[in-house]
């Protein structure tokens, strides 16, 4: 799948804002992006993709994205104004 990186959303510390801690730091990094063609391909760490309204999410792994993620990505999609979040 092709898509357009728009516009930067958050830079996050992932031990700051997810349960499981890890002994080496790791950067959650949140773009917009715009889809422009192509299909998905299933890969190592995606088994599947689609598209969804904010209140119609399926289980999410929240080892590596949260639910605040998502509605962070959806609060900087409705807002062009979007300032970055950095922690």
């Amino acid at each position: 799948m092709t898509v357009k990186a728009e516009r930067l959303i958050a830079l996050e510390d992932r031990n700051r804002h997810h349960e499981r801690r890890h002994a080496h730091e790791i950067l959650s990094v949140l773009v917009l992006c715009r889809y422009v063609s192509g299909a998905f391909m299933p890969n190592a760490e995606t088994q599947d993709c689609g598209f969804f309204t904010p209140d119609n999410l399926p289980p999410l792994e929240t080892a590596k994205t949260t639910r605040a993620h998502i509605e962070m990505s959806f609060r900087a999609l409705a807002d062009p104004h979007w300032p970055v979040f950095f922690d």
